[in-house]
């Protein structure tokens, strides 16, 4: 019988001193923190200077968002009419996936060369590279996080769980507690470079998530998802979280993060996108 094995994650001898830009932003709105990674995204495809890459951003968002994958049916995964009246934004990811409820959470975004080590790898061995990085903030709270196994599988958004939220099943290689699921990710690559982002939750509202996408309130998502408050018994703090991430990424991908800002370029390419594409309803709803 063949064994399952994880596949190697060594890494190659000239990432042990790599250089990446860190990237901590204030809570903002839905469209800007879309318009921004993609941005991001397109500053690393040209090769632009002075952007460093891997460039690992943590962001916030000011006020409850529904986001959708690229390829999902807006009219199957989101009740525009509870949300505008909940003040809940809905935006369209460049990423593909299931819905997810950004609300008391701290979201990563990776972007990067898939050339250029640590990340010159297939899609499934980044997912379990940063979920393993993701991991060790997680351990060094006190929770014992653990990987998906092969069962669970990525599914597209025509899949028959389309109208359920990302948060109501893991896929291979995203973290879960006691079966759990913890982390909600997602992935785009172009060309040579990649941008992967998720949700990391500090809290969770099972009810308002199951009312933003218009799902029945009897969908068991309490049994299927928990937070670091719901473990913990206690309030973490997103400086408390994404300290411990910083330590984390740093070890696990043997990169030196250097706190850094957008560049001008980058900084007006977000504008354009989040005026153009991401506050318009012919980008969000165009399913």
């Amino acid at each position: 019988m063949e064994e399952n094995r994880e596949p190697e994650l060594a890494i190659s001898a000239e990432a042990l001193f790599s250089v990446g830009r860190l990237l901590v932003n204030e809570p903002t709105g839905g469209f800007l923190n879309m318009a921004i990674d993609e941005s991001l995204l397109i500053s690393c495809q040209r090769g632009e200077e002075p952007a460093l890459f891997p460039t690992i951003r943590f962001y916030q968002w000011c006020t409850p968002t529904l986001s959708l994958g690229y390829a999902q049916r807006s009219s199957q995964a989101v009740d525009r009419h509870y949300c505008r009246g909940a003040g809940i934004k809905v935006v369209r990811r460049l990423t593909g996936g299931r819905a997810v409820l950004h609300h008391r959470e701290v979201t990563y975004s990776v972007v990067a060369c898939t050339d250029i080590p640590p990340f010159c790898r297939a899609i499934s061995e980044t997912y379990l590279l940063l979920s393993r990085a993701i991991m060790g903030a997680y351990t060094s709270l006190g929770i014992a996080a653990e990987l998906a196994g092969k069962g669970e599988g990525h599914r597209s958004a025509s899949s028959p769980m389309t109208r359920s939220p990302c948060f109501y099943s893991p896929s291979r290689h995203e973290l879960v507690y006691q079966g759990k699921k913890l982390v909600g990710s997602a992935q785009k690559r172009q060309r040579n470079s990649f941008l992967q982002h998720g949700s990391i939750l500090l809290d969770f509202d099972p009810r308002l998530l199951l009312l933003a996408t218009g799902q029945q309130p009897g969908m068991k998502l309490p049994e299927r998802v928990t937070s670091i408050k719901e473990i913990l018994r206690r309030r973490v703090s997103p400086d408390e979280l994404i300290e411990k991430l910083v330590a984390s990424f740093q070890k696990t991908l043997r990169l030196k993060l250097l706190p850094g800002e957008l560049t001008d370029r980058e900084r007006d390419v977000a504008q354009k996108l989040c005026e153009e594409k991401y506050s318009q309803d012919a980008w969000n709803y165009l399913r």
